[in-house]
Formats: structure tokens, C-alpha cells, sequence
């Protein structure tokens, strides 16, 4: 199955995201972007591997905060509860599942 992100529409999520997405096998394939001051406000238990494609983000983890910039890989175990801030305009790019 061959599809392309760069050709899909947006989807706007609410005021501060909007991604593209498509599933593949048991995975969920997302282009997300993210506007600053987004927030999240509940811990996320879900698994995501990603990349910041372009932009800063924070991430609150259970027991640990960590930064992430454009060019950073991103491994979000679904182990561990976890927040996303976004500082600046952010586009990321993640698989989850």
C-alpha cells in the first residue's frame, strides 16, 4: 500500500492541531501540526516513535521532562504516561501503535 501525507488534506483537530493521517497494518501513520501554545491537559499512555520535522516541543513524562527540536527523534514508550507542549509552530511526524 503506497499512500502519500504531502497529498492528503488536513484535518483540523481543534484551534492549536490539525494532522494528517492513515493507517497502516496495525499503525497509525500522523502528520501533525502543532501551533504554540498547544497543551496537553491528560497524561497520554499511547506509543509513538517520531521525528520533529520542524520546530520545539516539551514533553512531560511521569518522571522526567525532556526537549525536542527540529531534527530529533522522538520515542514515547506507552509505559509511560506523558504531556506535549508545543513552544513554536511544530510539525512532527509519528507512527503510533
Amino acid at each position: 500500500m503506497q499512500t502519500q501525507l504531502n497529498q492528503m488534506p488536513w484535518t483540523q483537530l481543534n484551534e492549536l492541531v490539525r494532522q494528517k493521517s492513515v493507517d497502516v497494518e496495525e499503525k497509525t501513520v500522523r502528520m501533525l501540526e502543532l501551533q504554540p501554545g498547544f497543551s496537553e491537559t491528560q497524561w497520554c499512555y499511547k506509543g509513538h516513535i517520531g521525528f520533529v520535522v520542524h520546530g520545539a516541543i516539551d514533553v512531560e513524562f511521569e518522571n522526567d521532562n525532556q526537549s525536542f527540536q527540529s531534527g530529533d527523534v522522538l520515542v514515547l514508550p506507552a509505559a509511560i504516561g506523558h504531556k506535549v507542549t508545543s513552544r513554536t509552530k511544530t510539525t512532527l511526524f509519528l507512527v503510533d501503535g
